[in-house]
Order: C-alpha cells, then structure tokens, then sequence
C-alpha cells in the first residue's frame, strides 16, 4: 500500500499541475487537429452520407460517427476527425459547427 506522505514527498505539487496543465494543452490540440469541411449529401433513412472539404475531397460519413446524436443536413458545417477502414477514409467524431 503507497503511503501518501511519502508520495508527496516524492512529487511535489508544481510537477503535478504542470503535468495537468500540458494534458489540457494536449486536449486542445487534438481539437484544433479536426478537419472542417460540409455535409455535401445525407440520406436520414440510411444514416449516411458524405462530407466534403474545402479541398474538394469527400469523406463517407455514417450517423453512428456523430457525437450527441445531431442531425446532419445538407449544408451543415461540420468538423471530424478521419479514420481508415477497408473501404478507405471515412469521417468520424463529427460535430455540427453550424447548422444550414
């Protein structure tokens, strides 16, 4: 069993806040990371559809890939995240920036 005297004694608190603190900053990152781009095509009655890039490059992108459950309708400005499957690149963590 650790003792947590010693355990303090051993890291003082300013290491732990600035190891929290880069962990956040890691977090933000990741966001930052997301591609942007806009729901060219959804089909609600099969739960898919495509994204396209300002680059012009399309994303399928399936319902079960959208966080809080949100719509997704033709003209939403969306970011995601990428993902490889045997199909090739499709859209995943995808949220609505604005809604069409």
């Amino acid at each position: 069993m650790v003792n947590h005297q010693e355990v303090k004694k051993v890291i003082p608190v300013k290491i732990v806040v600035q190891v929290m603190l880069k962990c956040q900053e890691w977090i933000i990152l990741e966001e930052e990371d997301k591609m942007e781009g806009v729901v060219k095509f959804f089909k609600e009655s099969k739960g898919f559809g495509f994204i396209q890039t300002e680059e012009g490059k399309e994303y399928f992108v399936h319902i079960s890939a959208v966080e809080n459950q949100q719509e997704l309708t033709e003209g939403d400005k969306v970011k995601f995240d990428t993902e490889q499957d045997d199909r090739g690149e499709k859209a995943v963590n995808v949220s609505v920036i604005s809604a069409e």
